[in-house]
């Protein structure tokens, strides 16, 4: 498991980043990115939109943009869909007209992914996972700090 908060600072990193064998290699890596580029984007294999600590979407990259056209939100043509999507999430605390309009439409479509989220399904008894951990060496913990 890697965590990285904005990988992107250094935007000539960022490809190498993403790209990383690990993230295909088994591994979990969870990337913050405020906001990626549409290049960035486009590398993401799974998606998390977040807004106010609840989910407005979860899921493949690839299903992003159906979801919210399904829901009366398309992205418009042209448009970066990251940049669109969290604009669309992100509270507007220009005006009280803008900030109440925001607010209402984050919590519609919170509750919206609510509902359209399949139940978890019973996993079953617990199993007995083998007990090999594979742990990073020294300098891959350096490497990854150091990004």
């Amino acid at each position: 498991l890697q965590i990285t908060e904005n990988p992107c600072r250094n935007l000539s990193k960022c490809p190498q980043v993403v790209n990383k064998p690990g993230l295909h290699g088994g591994r979990i890596v969870i990337l913050t990115l405020h906001p990626p580029t549409y290049e960035i984007f486009t590398m993401l294999s799974r998606v998390a939109l977040v807004s106010a600590g609840r989910l407005m979407f979860t899921g493949r990259r690839r299903d992003m943009l159906p979801y919210f056209a399904l829901v009366q939100y398309p992205c418009p043509a042209y448009k970066n869909p990251s940049d669109y999507y969290l604009d669309l999430v992100t509270l507007d605390d220009l005006s009280a007209e803008a900030m109440l309009e925001s607010s209402q439409r984050i919590e519609q479509l919170a509750e919206t992914f609510r509902r359209h989220q399949e139940p978890l399904s019973d996993p079953g008894p617990p199993i007995a996972l083998p007990y090999k951990i594979k742990r990073a060496n020294c300098f891959s913990q350096m490497i990854a700090l150091l990004m």
